[in-house]
């Protein structure tokens, strides 16, 4: 199915593409003197991007590979805890359900004699109760991403109206390492916790993607998004191997007054990785142009002119530089130079009117 979408759209847009190029000429000569976008514009992105690419890495890898432990995080967590006590129907001896200490007790998760995949002990107490807290952990892992389909399109709506992305995403990624942290050293209900990770979630993905094109020349964006997506799957592929060699490191430690469980150590993991997230966040909105592009719904200024900030960027070296304290205009762009930052604020204008500096259009 993915790939007929992708098919059809590369239809549309073929389509589309020769409509453009013949109604408006200039702009396809325009673009083909431009000169196509090579793999060597990925070391010209600067700190805002790799700050925004950091952060997404860190919040998707918090989510999307708890996903995989989650089931048995919250069946033993929450659902069936190690310790309960259970009697044989047959000989009335007593044995005590405990996976995580060999030897000690009974540490399979059927009942001694018998298999709970056996017709026989569909009716055992025991079974019945394995599979009733199975179904409700399902159930609960499955808030998150519920959520997610739902909000995330409200939420892209309201923050293209309101803005404010540079703030939402230093809040998501604290809700998202805030969640795992409760997970791992409060005894409070996963299913009203795993409700503030959909929230979190749901913030996150309205916010981070739209941001790419604030800090990314236009010309380049494809290839920002790419360079965002090849590491998002790299940590997507990392992250479940660290998960798994912390999982056995930790898997006797527990918060004190809290029964033991075998992933509190992951959960912690996951913890961290959240606070990579809001320090990459942080770091990203240092820059105050920066957090105004970011947090404006249309990268605008009051006056109107229009905020870009792409580090490395050369887009207009010929335009002039603004006395200082810097202002801008109403009808000339200006080109404000910090060191190893370009930003370039341009003034609505009717198209068509040039300007003093002709290399950049509005």
């Amino acid at each position: 199915l993915s790939l007929l979408c992708a098919l059809a759209l590369r239809c549309i847009d073929g389509r589309c593409s020769r409509a453009i190029r013949a109604r408006f000429r200039i702009e396809a000569e325009s673009s083909a003197a431009d000169g196509p976008v090579s793999l060597s514009a990925v070391r010209r992105f600067g700190r805002p991007f790799w700050c925004l690419a950091a952060c997404c890495v860190a919040v998707y890898a918090s989510v999307l590979p708890f996903n995989n432990v989650s089931s048995a995080l919250l069946f033993q967590r929450d659902f069936f805890r190690p310790g309960s006590v259970w009697t044989d129907d047959k000989d009335g001896r007593d044995w005590v359900y405990d996976p995580l200490h060999h030897g000690r007790s009974w540490p399979s998760k059927h009942p001694p004699g018998v298999h709970c995949s056996e017709a026989r002990a569909r009716d055992e107490p025991f079974c019945r109760a394995i599979a009733e807290a199975m179904a409700k952990s399902n159930e609960v892992m499955s808030e998150p991403f519920s959520m997610s389909a739902v909000l995330t399109p409200l939420l892209g709506w309201r923050v293209d109206r309101s803005g404010g992305r540079a703030t939402l995403c230093v809040w998501s990624a604290v809700a998202v390492a805030l969640v795992h942290l409760a997970l791992a050293v409060t005894a409070l209900p996963a299913s009203l916790l795993l409700l503030g990770l959909g929230a979190g979630y749901s913030v996150f993905a309205s916010v981070i993607w739209p941001s790419v094109p604030f800090v990314v020349d236009s010309k380049a964006l494809g290839t920002a998004y790419g360079v965002i997506t090849s590491l998002q799957n790299l940590g997507l592929c990392l992250v479940p191997m660290a998960v798994a060699y912390v999982h056995p490191l930790t898997r006797d430690w527990r918060a004190p007054g809290l029964p033991l469980s075998e992933w509190s150590g992951v959960e912690l993991f996951f913890s961290a990785l959240g606070a990579v997230g809001i320090l990459a966040g942080l770091a990203l909105g240092c820059d105050p142009l920066v957090r105004a592009a970011l947090n404006s719904p249309t990268g605008r200024l009051p006056t109107g002119a229009r905020i870009f900030v792409q580090d490395g960027w050369e887009r207009s070296p010929d335009l002039p530089r603004p006395p200082s304290p810097p202002a801008v205009p109403a009808t000339d762009a200006v080109f404000a130079h910090r060191p190893a930052r370009t930003t370039i604020c341009l003034p609505l204008q009717p198209a068509g009117k040039a300007s003093g500096a002709s290399a950049v259009s509005p």
